[in-house]
């Protein structure tokens, strides 16, 4: 089921694209069950669902928005829904940059020695994926070695001496 404010989004895109396909193929949009087939065959070729109540909010949502955007010649929607991934990785690399102890210049030193070229704004998501990778694991690593340093500290102040 889509969320709120992706409803939000969704319906308003859903009428425009329907106004679209009325004035493109000539269909009456007042007549009876005209709106309802068609809005079921769009759900059935982008998702394969019948109803938004089977949709997924993070898989579905996109290629929702997507099918109906294109119907609209909504150009906000394609683009959007077409950098998706990367602009969903780019919001997760800066999670983990704040998470950690991790500068910009680790960043692009990571950039650098996987052999990329190129700008975290112009790179596909499969590059941006395996950054957010090493930034994972760089946190954990660092997270996993203070837990360790904290129980060290404990142990030694603990310690009773007899």
């Amino acid at each position: 089921m889509l969320t709120r404010p992706q409803q939000s989004k969704y319906r308003p895109l859903v009428q425009r694209a329907w106004r679209a396909h009325c004035t493109k193929t000539g269909c009456n949009p007042a007549a009876d069950g005209a709106y309802e087939t068609w809005y079921r065959q769009c759900l059935l070729e982008a998702c394969g669902i019948y109803t938004t109540k089977q949709a997924s909010p993070t898989k579905d949502f996109d290629a929702l928005m997507a099918h109906f955007g294109q119907i609209a010649g909504d150009q906000y929607w394609i683009t959007r829904t077409a950098q998706g991934d990367e602009i969903r990785l780019r919001h997760l690399i800066a999670l983990e940059q704040s998470n950690g102890q991790i500068t910009d210049a680790y960043i692009a030193g990571i950039i650098r020695n996987m052999g990329l070229h190129q700008s975290m704004d112009d790179m596909p998501a499969a590059h941006l994926w395996k950054i957010y990778n090493a930034l994972v694991r760089h946190n954990r690593r660092h997270a996993g070695s203070e837990v360790e340093r904290q129980h060290e500290t404990a142990a030694v102040t603990n310690h009773a001496p007899f």
